[in-house]
């Protein structure tokens, strides 16, 4: 894969590819009605985050629950970070929902997600076929059934989105995300002044003006 960086981050035992490529930075935003354009899309980003419209890259709009839409908008990091300050975009009437993407590495050996080969203390199934799970032959002569030797389910590959090592990863990965986001928005905050011990503080009153005298002097 071209202008992937070799550095790993490792998250709370997640381990997420970092990339270069500015167009391997994406966030996915959903929530948009059916009636929703791409150009809308643009118009709410260039609005949240002035002079991003030319480094972006929007998909077509695709399907979403509850009658909904959801859109992959691809950019250069610094712009995915000022989009993902925020976790909602506002397009028309509809309040849509900013999610990073995140990318899992899977390992070559084991087929589970969250590390590298080199780390890999599972079964090696690399001589298995990538389809089935069994031994004797690969994907493209498979004719059996899909099923996942890691969740032990039939209707899905190993890792794919339907598995449920994987989807336990991914979770990992957007509760870091949220917490590095409360962190960032916490340091945001101005510090509340400190008081040093033993320092005096005088609380005046407010001063109170009778107005009716006010009004009965002008009189």
């Amino acid at each position: 894969m071209e202008d992937v960086q070799n550095d790993i981050l490792k998250i709370k035992g997640i381990r997420t590819k970092v990339l270069e490529d500015s167009k391997k930075y994406a966030v996915h935003i959903r929530g948009m009605d059916k009636l929703c354009t791409v150009d809308e899309v643009r118009e709410a980003l260039e609005e949240l985050v002035p002079g991003i419209g030319p480094h972006l890259k929007l998909s077509e709009l695709r399907p979403f629950r509850n009658d909904r839409q959801a859109i992959t908008v691809n950019t250069d990091k610094t712009h995915i970070d000022k989009i993902t300050i925020h976790n909602e975009l506002r397009i028309g009437f509809n309040t849509c929902y900013i999610e990073r993407e995140h990318f899992i590495v899977k390992c070559r050996k084991c087929w589970a997600s969250g590390h590298v080969e080199r780390e890999c203390r599972g079964q090696d199934r690399r001589d298995r076929c990538y389809k089935c799970g069994e031994k004797g032959h690969n994907a493209k002569q498979c004719s059996g059934v899909e099923k996942c030797p890691l969740c032990l389910e039939e209707g899905h590959r190993a890792g794919s989105g339907r598995c449920r090592d994987f989807r336990r990863n991914l979770s990992m990965a957007r509760r870091e995300e949220n917490m590095r986001r409360r962190a960032s928005t916490i340091a945001s905050i101005p510090e509340t002044p400190k008081i040093k011990v033993g320092q005096n503080i005088v609380i005046r009153p407010p001063v109170l003006t009778n107005v009716s005298n006010q009004s009965s002097q002008q009189s």
